[in-house]
């Protein structure tokens, strides 16, 4: 392969609207040894990308549990990707729960949403007293459709 080709194929690939194009991008980066680049798309909308960054981290020895974790950490930072929550439901336990129940009432209407769907994934939604405490009229109603 000629120099700067990875590059030229690389980028559409990872910056392509469809999910399995850019799963094929993240999994090319193993290819190319550039497994720090898959970080970013352990976040991504699409389950098939996050799942295909969690291989390729993990083919360079990194576990992306640690990853989430920590950027589930903070239930107030509005600039959490949305899909970190559904993430660490994916590859956590249920205890990492604990970790999602206060994203329920993120500023953020699709970290909301991603965090319910995330405590199903983790068996942990099973009725409305799950969510004590969380001020659902001030909120989108897009938890309403999960829930």
């Amino acid at each position: 392969m000629r120099e700067g080709a990875p590059d030229e194929v690389l980028e559409p690939l990872l910056g392509s609207r469809q999910p399995q194009v850019r799963a094929a991008g993240v999994t090319a980066l193993r290819r190319t040894a550039r497994f720090a680049q898959a970080e970013p798309f352990l976040s991504d909308r699409s389950g098939i990308v996050r799942a295909c960054a969690r291989w390729v981290l993990r083919q360079r020895g990194t576990d992306p549990l640690p990853l989430y974790r920590a950027l589930c950490a903070d239930p107030t930072d509005e600039n959490l990707p949305p899909g970190a929550a559904l993430g660490l439901a994916e590859c956590g336990t249920r205890t990492d729960a604990e970790l999602l129940l206060p994203l329920i009432g993120h500023p953020v209407a699709a970290v909301r949403t991603r965090a319910v769907a995330g405590l199903r994934v983790l068996g942990r939604v099973s009725g409305c007293d799950q969510f004590a405490g969380c001020d659902f009229a001030a909120r989108s109603s897009s938890i309403d459709r999960l829930a």
